[in-house]
Order: structure tokens, then sequence, then C-alpha cells
């Protein structure tokens, strides 16, 4: 039978652990377990229906890293599967790879980061770098996509939820000569701030829905900003004030075709597409082919560019004549180009002129190449310059 004091005791016992358990907030740290065996540890971490299971080869690294991933991983994955891809994988596993010599790459199909041990012991500090892979798991693209723009959104991404980019010693680059957008990662992120800033909020977005879903072709740029993706370089680059781009909406006539049609993968829809990866491509050159823009007004023009097709520069045009017209049958010339040479392949060049007539016809002559039985050009566009 317990006495008095030792019923008083309980009392006081029972009191303070329900008030103690009443005041308790909820916990709000991931659930962490760790298993072990002779080759490695496995560290696994849950939280709000979000798990990473990191496992450490041959103990390569410090816990302290491991900790630190996985903070990184609670902190940001969660933010970027709600922003862009609410269907991708809510387990993700990392493995801390003794025999990588990269960086770091994922496996969507798998749902899984191998980091190089090597890397991360040398750059201890720069644990964003998960944010970049994770952000290849929120991609999920199913067919890639073109490899620049992926690493470009998943750097874009670092940029904006990374935990702390400043200790690794990362950040974006500002323009400098010799870039170019499809330089991939961080110079590519830059440039997506830049026209997401400047254009369209909602461009990164758009763009990963287009990736996930195979919609995505090189007139989504002209769709959402009103530009074509080399003319956004241009002038994020300072090379160009924002001329207006006619070709965009022009209707394309050519003397003569691709063998397999205008929408063939060389027809002449290539030539005005956007995408500088593509070209028109003609055999049996003849010295009097032409091609022809109809555009949707009467405008004044006195800029054009070409692009250079990807490969054989004897296909390349030499000599040419640009024209207008009204009518289609009376033809002003306006530039007459000779002896022209493109040093690069897939090589955009300026061409400028004066002019005070407007004109709803365009028509090119390319009258020589250089001596191929090919001819071959990525891009035609026509621009009316600001000050007109």
């Amino acid at each position: 039978m317990r006495t008095p004091s030792f019923q008083l005791l309980g009392l006081i016992i029972m009191t303070l652990c329900f008030v103690s358990c009443n005041n308790k907030k909820e916990e709000l740290t991931p659930e962490v377990i760790e298993t072990e065996n002779k080759d490695n540890t496995k560290t696994s971490s849950e939280k709000e229906g979000y798990t990473i299971n990191v496992t450490n080869s041959n103990y390569s690294i410090n816990q302290v890293i491991v900790d630190e991933l996985i903070a990184v991983f609670h902190e940001v994955y969660p933010k970027m599967v709600l922003e862009y891809n609410s269907s991708a994988t809510k387990v993700v596993n990392v493995f801390i790879d003794t025999t990588y010599d990269g960086v770091a790459f994922a496996e969507i199909d798998k749902g899984q980061i191998t980091i190089s041990s090597k890397y991360i012991n040398a750059n201890t500090n720069d644990t964003d770098l998960l944010t970049h892979e994770l952000m290849h798991l929120v991609q999920a693209y199913p067919y890639g996509g073109p490899g620049w723009l992926v690493e470009g959104i998943a750097d874009y991404a670092r940029h904006i939820y990374g935990v702390d980019n400043a200790k690794g010693g990362w950040s974006l680059p500002a323009y400098t000569n010799g870039q170019n957008y499809s330089n991939g990662y961080r110079v590519t992120a830059s440039f997506l701030k830049w026209v997401k800033t400047t254009y369209d909020d909602t461009l990164i977005n758009k763009l990963d829905y287009n990736l996930r879903n195979e919609t995505y072709t090189y007139i989504s740029w002209v769709e959402n900003t009103g530009f074509t993706l080399p003319d956004l370089w241009l002038i994020y680059s300072g090379k160009s004030i924002g001329d207006k781009d006619w070709t965009i909406g022009s209707i394309l006539k050519v003397s003569k075709e691709n063998v397999g049609g205008h929408d063939a993968i060389e027809g002449s829809l290539k030539v005005i597409d956007g995408n500088f990866e593509s070209k028109f491509l003609v055999f049996d050159y003849p010295s009097d082919l032409w091609m022809q823009q109809e555009l949707s007004e009467k405008v004044i023009v006195n800029r054009y560019t070409l692009k250079s097709g990807n490969d054989v520069p004897e296909r390349d045009p030499k000599n040419w004549i640009l024209s207008g017209s009204d009518d289609e049958i009376n033809w002003t010339d306006l530039d007459v180009i000779v002896d022209e040479k493109f040093n690069d392949r897939n090589q955009t060049k300026e061409y400028l002129f004066d002019s005070s007539n407007a004109y709803i016809y365009y028509r090119i002559s390319i009258t020589a190449n250089n001596d191929a039985p090919i001819f071959q050009l990525s891009e035609w566009r026509l621009y009316q310059k600001n000050n007109q």
C-alpha cells in the first residue's frame, strides 16, 4: 500500500508529464536512419512525404557532408517539384561513388543521383551541386531536349533555389564576348534569367512544360517573346537593339525545292523556322536559285542575316542579290554581295543597307556558291531597324 507521500509524488510527476506533453511543438525535423555494412553506410531521411537515401560508398566522405546534402534535399526539392512537376519522384537515391571522376549526374529512370567522392571531398562547400541534379529529376524530359537548354534550366534552378551558392563559390556570370546561348549551364542560365525578366516571367515554366511534353520547338521562343532565339541572344549581348523581325509570319517561295518538299527535314521552310540546327538544302544547285518572302505588309527592310549550314562550306552562298518588289514582277536591287565567305559552320552574318522604300516582297537570288553541286543555308531573316 502506497503512503500518502508517494501518492503525492506520483500525482506531481503525472501532472508535469501532462503539461510537458501538451506544450510540446510538432517535430519538423526529418527522421534519419543510418545503417552500415563492411563497404558503406546508408543514411535515409524522410520529411513531409519526401525521402532521400544517401549511400556513402567505402565511407568515402565525412558524415557532416552527407548531413548537408540531406539538408539541401529537404530545403530545395519539394519547392522545385511544386513549381515545375508535381509528378516527379518523391524518393531520391544519392550514391557517393569513389570510382567516378566527374562531378555528378542524374539518372531519371532510377531516381538516382551519383556524386563523385573525389569532387565533393575537394569541394566540401559545394553541396548545392545537388540542387542542379535534383532539378534534372524534376525535369524528367522523355526525349532529353537540347542539352544546352536542359543544363541551362537546371543551373537556373540552382540559382533560384540553391541553399548557399556563395559558400560554394558559385554564381551566374555576366555576359562576355565569346559566349553563346548554346554554351549551356551557367551561361545559358544567365541568358534565361534575362529573357524571363525582360519578356516573359513564366518563360522557364513554359519551356520546362514544353520539353517534358515534347512540344518544344525553336518557335517557342517567338511565341513567348516575339523574337527568335538568335535575335534574343543578339539583344542580350548588346549587338542588336531589338529590330523588328519581319520573317516571323512571312510566306516563303523558292525557285527550286528540296526533293522531299517544302516541309521535309531539309525543305525550304527550314530556312525561316528560327531553328539554327536545321537547314534548307537543294541538290543540283542552279545559278538562278532564289528564295522569296512575302511579308504581312509593306515594310522598309534595311537589315538581314544569313546563317551558314552545319557542314560542307562549299555549299555556302558566295554571291547574291537582295531585291524588293510590290508586285513580284518589277524588282529593285537593294544589296549586292560578291565573294562572301562563312568562316565557321552555323555562322550568322549580318548585312546592312540603306533603303527608304517599303516593299511587301523580298527576294534573295543566289548567283553562286563555292563550286558545289549542292546548295544549303540554315537561316535567312529580314529586319526593320528600330529607327525606321
